[in-house]
């Protein structure tokens, strides 16, 4: 309420429809983002924890949900998975479970970072998974860790008015001919 006085007092109102909508558009797509990214957390961490429960892994719980919470930033997931279950088995000195670890938890990352992430991503924000993967490709050489953080948002709202701006101009042409 408060910020809708300000805009009334700063812009013409032609402008106030368009931040209301870039606003509402904006909400929409972190909405989106966090859901899916607590999405695929819940999952990575359930199928981190069932898989080290069955190798017998100590801890396998703990591990799985702070991998879990690691993938709600990128990159972190899979680094909290591999320290925390090296560090378990080699307290416990079980270099087999370590090495049988190591392999699941890779081919688990490996397919949750390229295919069940961008998936979930994708469906909660309305992109394709490749715009996903580049804009975290794109955020991480921009801005680091904070760059990827905010890339696929940033990368779903561009889609957005790319899209808005396509149908202006085809719209405006379309007036033109007639």
């Amino acid at each position: 309420h408060y910020w809708g006085h300000v805009l009334k007092s700063v812009l013409p109102k032609k402008a106030i429809g368009h931040v209301r909508t870039f606003v509402h558009d904006a909400d929409t797509v972190f909405a989106g983002y966090i859901r899916g990214q607590f999405l695929d957390a819940l999952v990575c961490g359930t199928i981190i924890s069932i898989t080290l429960t069955i190798i017998d892994v100590r801890y396998a719980l703990l591990i799985g949900i702070l991998t879990g919470l690691g993938n709600l930033i990128p990159y972190v997931g899979p680094f909290m998975a591999y320290t925390s279950t090296t560090f378990v088995c080699l307290m416990n000195w079980d270099p087999k479970k370590w090495l049988l670890a190591m392999i699941l938890i890779f081919i688990i990352t490996t397919i949750d970072g390229n295919v069940l992430n961008p998936k979930f991503l994708s469906h909660t924000i309305s992109i394709h998974p490749l715009l996903v993967i580049a804009s975290l490709i794109i955020g991480g050489k921009i801005g680091g860790l904070l760059g990827m953080l905010l890339a696929v948002p940033c990368g779903a709202l561009a889609k957005i008015y790319f899209e808005k701006g396509i149908h202006y101009i085809r719209d405006k042409r379309d007036m033109d001919e007639e």
